[in-house]
């Protein structure tokens, strides 16, 4: 079951500063509001007095910590800033300077606009980014620390000199779940869920899935961005991935239904045209030509149904009363 892991760059605010590069000129003030699943939100502004900046606000359910106030200051360096006062119902606002922008060249130029939409993943991805920083640098020391990415959604990391573990908990809520999780396991890649006494709170969690990560797995700082996003959209990944599960099992369990219904709708037609044996007149069931059955789910149970044999209600009957008759008569 192949996936894609959920990109860090917010499309739409990359769109945005995209445009605003492009267009130099500005006839009114233009505002843009992005809410990213119900815990994020951006908010994009432009307008015709300082046509040369436009500012970039952020807001998310996870505090705006110090850590985060460092890794925005670094990753934006050149070409934006940070202000003191953010706008209203905001954690931060970011002033970007477009002409820094023009001025860079084209790769550089797509990997600041990058920085710039992935403002979620250094705000929320602060504390874990540090620790992979230190690991890289080998000092990372023994800690546990919490991190949490979205609402009701933890997962744990524990530090030690030369490797980082993360542990992301899985929740049974009943015998549906057991069972869900036992045939996810039988078709999903290898991987271990285990017990932890130290993290393990309450009953609702059967284990946890632990990933270990190396100093030699970093090589780069883009390599230390992706892996930390990829930790932080671990839980939402699988969560989307399951749900595809399920909708594939949902497919199979109806292709075994129509199947079954098939094979019996055969042995009909076989008794009805075999009656002949019992003294009843043989007659031709006619068929309608086969449809290809490619498509939608919707797609193959009208072409089944089209492939069907016909039935004419009313012929049926006339030849049940001339069977009725003929035997009677002898």
């Amino acid at each position: 079951m192949a996936a894609t892991m959920l990109p860090s760059v917010n499309s739409a605010v990359f769109s945005f500063i995209a445009e605003a590069l492009e267009n130099a000129n500005v006839k009114n003030r233009i505002e843009t509001y992005i809410h990213e699943f119900e815990d994020c939100q951006h908010y994009l502004c432009r307008s015709k007095a300082d046509p040369d900046f436009c500012s970039l606000s952020f807001k998310h359910s996870s505090p705006f910590t110090h850590t985060a106030r460092l890794a925005l200051i670094d990753a934006y360096e050149g070409f934006a800033t940070l202000l003191e006062q953010p706008e209203p119902d905001f954690q931060v606002t970011v002033q970007v300077s477009l002409p820094a922008l023009r001025d860079q060249e084209g790769q550089q130029r797509q990997e600041s606009l990058g920085k710039l939409a992935s403002i979620r993943m250094y705000i929320t991805g602060a504390a874990l980014r540090s620790l992979l920083g230190n690991l890289v640098d080998g000092t990372l020391a023994e800690c546990q620390e919490v991190v949490l990415c979205r609402p009701g959604q933890p997962f744990y990391v524990e530090g030690r000199p030369g490797r980082l573990t993360a542990l992301f908990p899985v929740y049974l809520r009943g015998t549906s779940d057991d069972a869900l999780t036992t045939a996810f396991a039988q078709q999903a890649p290898q991987f271990d869920i285990t017990s932890h006494p130290c993290w393990k709170q309450n009953d609702s969690i059967a284990g946890y899935i632990s990933m270990v990560i190396l100093p030699a797995q970093l090589p780069s700082p883009e390599r230390v961005d992706s892996v930390t996003w990829a930790l932080l959209t671990l839980p939402a990944h699988l969560k989307f991935s399951i749900k595809a599960f399920k909708a594939s099992i949902h497919e199979q369990l109806r292709g075994m239904y129509e199947e079954h219904l098939a094979q019996l709708q055969r042995a009909r037609c076989d008794i009805v045209e075999g009656g002949s044996r019992q003294g009843h007149r043989a007659a031709s069931v006619p068929r309608r030509n086969p449809i290809s059955a490619a498509g939608s789910l919707l797609d193959r149970i009208r072409a089944k149904a089209d492939a069907a044999p016909v039935r004419d209600m009313g012929s049926m009957l006339n030849r049940h009363k001339e069977n009725l008759h003929a035997n009677y008569g002898t």
